[in-house]
């Protein structure tokens, strides 16, 4: 079965809407067949589905992917949240891919946040969301 089929028969026996999940895919799927995660994102999309490309800026043609793809969101790495209270460039950094997801309209989550300051500092640059241990360690559905 396709993955566009199970998540869709999936979802619709579920008691949530297609339109409240936000699926996932990383950049390493987009490259092994970028022609086929084209067409099932477009799918997925048609179906209400939210997706977003996760891990953004750990490979080497992200950026190419924003444009091309129907996408909703991106998810930036926790590896450019790091340095984020000690570095101005670090900082730069962050401002700069916010700054260029939200002119493509995307959702942008941070993730990786593991202070205050980390949060604060990514939510006054532009953030629509944050994720990381500051917040909650991943939780099991049944446990949500």
């Amino acid at each position: 079965m396709a993955l566009t089929d199970w998540e869709v028969s999936g979802a619709s026996g579920s008691a949530y809407s297609t339109e409240s999940l936000e699926l996932e895919i990383t950049e390493g799927a987009l490259i092994q067949d970028p022609d086929h995660a084209n067409l099932a994102i477009r799918k997925l999309r048609e179906q209400g589905f939210k997706v977003s490309l996760d891990d953004f800026g750990t490979g080497y043609s992200s950026f190419q992917y924003l444009s091309q793809l129907p996408l909703t969101g991106l998810k930036i790495d926790r590896a450019f949240v790091i340095d984020l209270e000690v570095s101005a460039d670090a900082r730069t950094v962050m401002e700069s891919m916010i700054a260029m997801a939200m002119a493509l309209k995307l959702e942008v989550t941070v993730e990786g946040i593991e202070t205050e300051q980390q949060g604060k500092i990514v939510t006054d640059l532009g953030a629509d969301l944050v994720q990381g241990f500051y917040y909650s360690r991943p939780l099991a559905l049944q446990d949500h």
